[in-house]
Protein backbone atom coordinates (compact mmCIF):
# COMPACT_ATOMS: atom_id res chain seq x y z
CA UNK A 1 0.00 0.00 0.00
CA UNK A 2 2.76 2.21 1.06
CA UNK A 3 4.54 2.06 -2.26
CA UNK A 4 1.46 2.71 -4.20
CA UNK A 5 0.59 5.84 -2.17
CA UNK A 6 4.78 6.52 -2.77
CA UNK A 7 3.35 6.19 -6.31
CA UNK A 8 0.37 8.41 -6.06
CA UNK A 9 1.75 11.01 -4.62
CA UNK A 10 4.58 11.60 -6.89
CA UNK A 11 2.09 11.40 -9.89
CA UNK A 12 -0.09 14.31 -8.49
CA UNK A 13 2.94 16.42 -7.33
CA UNK A 14 4.10 16.31 -11.18
CA UNK A 15 0.96 17.26 -12.25
CA UNK A 16 0.86 20.31 -9.21
CA UNK A 17 4.37 21.40 -10.69
CA UNK A 18 3.52 21.21 -14.53
CA UNK A 19 -0.02 23.47 -14.07
CA UNK A 20 1.88 25.70 -11.72
CA UNK A 21 4.11 25.95 -14.74
CA UNK A 22 1.76 26.35 -17.42
CA UNK A 23 0.14 29.23 -14.97
CA UNK A 24 3.26 30.84 -14.85
CA UNK A 25 4.68 31.12 -18.41
CA UNK A 26 1.62 30.97 -20.30
CA UNK A 27 -0.34 28.43 -22.24
CA UNK A 28 0.57 29.94 -25.35
CA UNK A 29 3.86 28.96 -24.46
CA UNK A 30 3.54 25.24 -24.28
CA UNK A 31 5.40 23.13 -26.57
CA UNK A 32 4.42 19.69 -28.42
CA UNK A 33 6.67 17.97 -25.30
CA UNK A 34 5.28 19.59 -22.87
CA UNK A 35 1.65 18.49 -23.97
CA UNK A 36 3.09 14.90 -24.62
CA UNK A 37 4.69 15.17 -20.86
CA UNK A 38 1.09 15.85 -19.81
CA UNK A 39 -0.74 13.19 -21.80
CA UNK A 40 1.70 10.68 -19.82
CA UNK A 41 0.72 12.41 -16.60
CA UNK A 42 -3.20 11.60 -18.22
CA UNK A 43 -2.50 8.07 -18.42
CA UNK A 44 -1.13 7.89 -15.19
CA UNK A 45 -3.82 9.51 -13.50
CA UNK A 46 -6.36 7.16 -15.48
CA UNK A 47 -4.55 4.08 -14.04
CA UNK A 48 -4.54 5.27 -10.32
CA UNK A 49 -8.35 5.83 -10.37
CA UNK A 50 -8.36 9.73 -10.26
CA UNK A 51 -10.51 9.83 -13.82
CA UNK A 52 -11.72 13.30 -12.67
CA UNK A 53 -8.79 14.86 -12.88
CA UNK A 54 -7.52 13.05 -15.59
CA UNK A 55 -10.56 14.31 -18.31
CA UNK A 56 -10.10 17.41 -16.59
CA UNK A 57 -6.33 17.37 -17.68
CA UNK A 58 -7.22 15.96 -21.25
CA UNK A 59 -9.80 18.49 -21.77
CA UNK A 60 -6.98 21.44 -20.75
CA UNK A 61 -4.38 19.71 -23.22
CA UNK A 62 -7.45 20.04 -25.77
CA UNK A 63 -8.03 23.46 -25.14
CA UNK A 64 -4.13 24.38 -25.38
CA UNK A 65 -3.93 22.50 -29.12
CA UNK A 66 -6.37 23.94 -30.43
CA UNK A 67 -5.56 27.85 -29.57
CA UNK A 68 -8.56 28.29 -27.41
CA UNK A 69 -9.85 30.64 -25.27
CA UNK A 70 -11.41 28.51 -22.73
CA UNK A 71 -7.84 27.18 -21.98
CA UNK A 72 -6.87 29.59 -18.68
CA UNK A 73 -10.51 28.16 -17.41
CA UNK A 74 -9.73 24.64 -18.24
CA UNK A 75 -6.51 25.00 -16.30
CA UNK A 76 -8.15 26.76 -13.35
CA UNK A 77 -10.83 23.49 -13.40
CA UNK A 78 -7.87 20.98 -13.84
CA UNK A 79 -5.93 22.88 -10.50
CA UNK A 80 -8.95 22.66 -8.65
CA UNK A 81 -9.84 18.88 -9.39
CA UNK A 82 -6.09 17.94 -8.28
CA UNK A 83 -6.37 19.83 -5.44
CA UNK A 84 -10.05 18.25 -4.15
CA UNK A 85 -8.67 15.09 -5.47
CA UNK A 86 -5.54 15.31 -2.91
CA UNK A 87 -7.64 16.17 -0.06
CA UNK A 88 -9.69 13.21 -0.37
CA UNK A 89 -6.77 11.06 -0.76
CA UNK A 90 -5.25 12.69 2.45
CA UNK A 91 -8.76 11.68 4.13
CA UNK A 92 -8.98 8.31 2.96
CA UNK A 93 -5.45 7.87 4.02
CA UNK A 94 -5.76 9.34 7.37
CA UNK A 95 -8.68 6.81 8.30
CA UNK A 96 -7.15 3.61 7.12
CA UNK A 97 -4.09 4.25 9.75
CA UNK A 98 -6.78 6.05 12.25
CA UNK A 99 -7.55 2.11 13.45
CA UNK A 100 -3.77 1.30 13.72
CA UNK A 101 -3.01 4.53 15.68
CA UNK A 102 -6.01 4.84 18.36
CA UNK A 103 -6.95 1.67 19.80
CA UNK A 104 -10.44 1.05 20.56
CA UNK A 105 -11.87 1.77 24.07
CA UNK A 106 -14.08 -0.54 25.75
CA UNK A 107 -16.88 0.77 28.15
CA UNK A 108 -17.65 -2.07 31.06
CA UNK A 109 -20.29 -1.04 32.86
CA UNK A 110 -19.35 -1.93 37.03
CA UNK A 111 -23.06 -2.57 38.64
CA UNK A 112 -21.66 -2.76 41.78
CA UNK A 113 -20.04 1.18 41.27
CA UNK A 114 -23.86 2.02 40.09
CA UNK A 115 -25.56 0.78 43.12
CA UNK A 116 -22.54 1.99 45.79
CA UNK A 117 -23.20 5.39 44.23
CA UNK A 118 -27.33 4.99 44.27
CA UNK A 119 -26.96 4.23 47.81
CA UNK A 120 -24.51 7.40 49.46
CA UNK A 121 -26.73 10.90 49.71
Amino acid sequence: MTSDLDEIVFTLEQLRRELEDLGARGLRAVGPQRLSKLGVIREELERIGAAHVAGQLSTLVKAIENDDRSAAAALLRAQTSLRVFERLLTLETAAAQLPAIVSPVEFVEDDDEDEQNEEEP
